[in-house]
This record gives structure tokens, C-alpha cells and sequence, in this order.
């Protein structure tokens, strides 16, 4: 049976799927050994699973899961085919999958167009860390509507555990990886729920009290977005965490450059944190501090530039640090990583009202010393001409 033509055609532009409410019209091929089970984290028979769904961060959410067999083979697949999408409209495939256990298998993710023609999109392999993943990729253009089709592959044991939730078509082209402004969304970062007492905020600059920036640093605007924590909620020491995706290894290193706003007394600290699979499988949850800040930085967008170099793929953790005063808050925005070292000159600070006033008396002395010097040398010329025609 040819399970590309056989499905009735349901066609989709763009839209996400988190399965809360069904499987959105994905089915289950029936030329592999095992299926992708639609599950909560209540529900989920295994010691390696999913506490909880990447949607609504709670156990009784929704997410797929690809099903244990009772005698374990590896190298056994599992596959489900979306419904039929219209080439030309999606361009960006973003998913979020979930990996762990010793000897977890791998995850493919294709686009088929026809049985013949199938380009691979995303492949991952092996224990993730045990945390819910991002994952997108540019969606390949062609004269004919297709399929994403997802694939699981049991690995070495029956320990390993592959699950997927919140399939988004998007028009708009993928953003660059490790690039977010939060103009939209969080991007490709995510809570730590189980880890941690509170979590990161997105919101609007023109909103909020008085102590989170007026205006974010993207468009220096009060309609711009950022994320936030703010100290007068929860009580000293309190923490929340935010988790990076995975980025690929470069020979050069990279370099991890983000804006942070810290304003209030006592407001507390931020932490910057950088982590691989070998140091968290090791026991190292978090991994190794790279940078961190405390206290009140003053009512302005601060830029800083971290420096990592790693043989294996890596990610990062920002973590929040109550302090004990009631008032003040926490922002990061516009976070970037490129390939290679990180420039050495740091671009300073957004200069605030108490800043510019002094630039504007900087700027006002020195025009004064600049008109008075250029009227003596006017006079002193004058003095001189008089006096040549005065000898002639």
C-alpha cells in the first residue's frame, strides 16, 4: 500500500499542533513495527519519560510518544505522517522532541514529497539530557504538496524514550539559530519547571511597575518585549532557570553575547551557565558558571560577551537569583551566538536621562571653547592685516 496516496488528503498552510485535543489529523504508517502513542505525563508507563508536556509544562498535558514493545529489538521504527501540506506557503518547520535513557535511539524528521523523494530535515540521536528540545528547519520548496513524516528508531535498550509535542508550520522563515529578540515568543528558550521556584515572563516595556526597564532594547521603544523577573515576587532565594536549545560544535568556538537590565536595590543575581551531555550525564545538571552579575546595574541595557569552545554539542542555562530586597527586576534581551571569539571592545551602555544630560553639558562647553577660540584668531587676523597695509 502506498501510504503517501492513500491518507485523503487534508490540506494545511500554517498552524501549530500541540495535541491537547486529538492528533490533529497525523497517522500512524503501517509499514514499521511500532506507533507513536498519544499520551499525558500521567499516564506514561516508563522510569525515562516525560514528566510533563512542553505546551502546558503539567502533567496532564499532551505530547506523543513512540511505544515500547515487550521484547525489545533495536533498530525498530515508528512513524507518523502529518496531513497534506500545499508546497509554497509553510517555510519554517519548528517542533519540540524529548530524549532520554541510556541507549535511547534516534529521531528523524522528513519531508515527503512522494515515496521516491524524502529529504531528511532533522536527525538526533541519544540521550538529550532529559529536558524538552527545540528543533527547526527551512522547509524545502517544490512543484508538489507534501508530508512531514517522523520517524523513531529504538536504540540500544528498552531504557530510551523519544517524544514530540507543539509541530508548528510557520510562514515566516526560520529565525537564525541561537537568535531571539522576543518580539514574538520565547524562541527556542523554556522554563525549568521542575528545577527551579519561579519562571521567566515575557512582557511589553510600556507595562508593569516601575522598577522593569520603559523600554526594551531591540526597538528602544515602550512597545517593545524582553523577559523579565521581577524580586517582588517569591521570597529570598527563590530561583528560575531558562534552557537554551542545543547548538552544534565549532572549531573556532562561539561567542554568546546578550543585553541584561538589573535595576534595585539588593534585586539579586544573574547567572549565566554553560553545560554539555558528558558534564550533565555525569551528574552536573547545570554545569559550569560563565558569567554572573549582582545587584542593582543602574536603569540601563547592559551588553555582555561570553566566550565557550566545545568538542560536542552544548547549551546554556540564565538563572535568577531572588535578592532580599521586595523591589526591583531582572530583563535579558536580544541574545545572539555567532561562530569564533567574541569582539574585545563591548558596546557600552544605553546612555538614561541622567547621562545625557551630562553629554548634552559635555557638548555645550565644548562648542563654547571652539566659538571663543575661533573669535580671538578672528581678531588677531585682523590686528594683522591692518598692520601690513599700514607699513605699505
Amino acid at each position: 500500500m502506498n501510504v503517501y496516496e492513500y491518507y485523503q488528503p487534508i490540506i494545511v498552510s500554517e498552524g501549530i499542533c500541540d495535541f491537547e485535543e486529538g492528533d490533529c489529523g497525523w497517522i500512524q504508517q503501517t509499514d514499521d513495527d511500532l506507533d507513536w502513542i498519544r499520551v499525558s505525563g500521567n499516564n506514561v508507563q516508563s522510569k525515562s519519560r516525560p514528566g510533563f508536556d512542553h505546551t502546558t509544562n503539567t502533567t496532564n498535558g499532551y505530547f506523543f510518544y513512540v511505544e515500547s514493545a515487550p521484547t525489545h529489538v533495536q533498530g525498530h521504527t515508528a512513524r507518523m505522517t502529518s496531513p497534506l501540506l500545499q508546497t509554497g506557503d509553510a517555510k519554517c518547520l519548528q517542533l519540540w522532541y524529548y530524549m532520554e535513557g541510556q541507549g535511547t535511539g534516534t529521531l528523524n524528521v522528513y519531508q515527503q514529497f512522494s515515496d521516491k523523494y524524502r529529504p531528511l530535515l532533522v536527525t538526533q540521536s541519544g540521550e538529550q539530557g532529559g529536558l524538552w528540545r527545540f528543533a527547526q528547519t527551512p522547509l524545502t520548496v517544490s512543484g508538489s504538496n507534501y508530508r512531514i513524516v517522523v520517524e523513531g528508531i529504538t536504540g540500544q535498550t528498552e531504557q530510551g524514550v523519544i517524544a514530540l509535542d507543539d509541530v508548528q508550520f510557520s510562514d515566516y522563515p526560520c529565525t537564525a539559530s541561537g537568535q531571539c529578540d522576543f518580539e514574538v515568543n520565547f524562541c527556542s528558550w523554556m522554563n525549568l519547571l521542575e528545577e527551579d521556584d519561579a519562571d521567566w515572563l515575557r512582557a511589553q516595556a510600556g507595562t508593569g511597575n516601575h522598577t522593569r526597564p520603559s523600554v526594551d532594547h531591540t526597538t528602544n521603544t515602550s512597545t517593545g518585549y524582553y523577559l523579565y523577573m521581577d524580586s517582588s515576587v517569591g521570597t529570598w532565594g527563590d530561583t528560575a532557570m531558562i534552557l537554551s536549545e542545543i547548538f552544534t560544535p565549532d572549531s573556532r568556538g562561539h561567542c554568546f553575547t546578550f543585553w541584561y537590565h538589573m535595576y534595585g536595590y539588593n534585586v539579586g543575581t544573574l547567572k549565566l551557565y554553560k553545560n554539555n551531555r558528558t558534564a550533565h550525564n555525569s551528574g552536573n545538571k547545570f554545569g559550569q558558571i560563565v558569567w554572573e552579575e549582582s545587584g542593582d546595574q543602574g536603569d540601563v541595557w547592559r551588553k555582555a560577551n561570553v566566550y565557550v569552545a566545545y568538542r560536542e554539542p552544548f547549551w546554556f542555562i540564565f538563572e535568577f537569583l531572588k535578592g532580599e530586597a521586595p523591589k526591583g527586576s531582572i530583563a535579558i534581551d536580544d541574545i545572539h551566538i555567532f561562530p569564533g571569539p567574541c569582539d574585545s571592545y563591548t558596546t557600552p551602555p544605553t546612555p538614561h536621562h541622567h547621562d545625557t544630560v551630562g553629554i548634552g553639558v559635555g557638548v555645550g562647553v565644548t562648542l563654547f571653547v571652539i566659538f571663543t577660540v575661533g573669535a580671538v584668531l578672528f581678531v588677531l587676523n585682523k590686528k594683522t592685516k591692518r598692520y601690513v597695509l599700514l607699513a605699505t
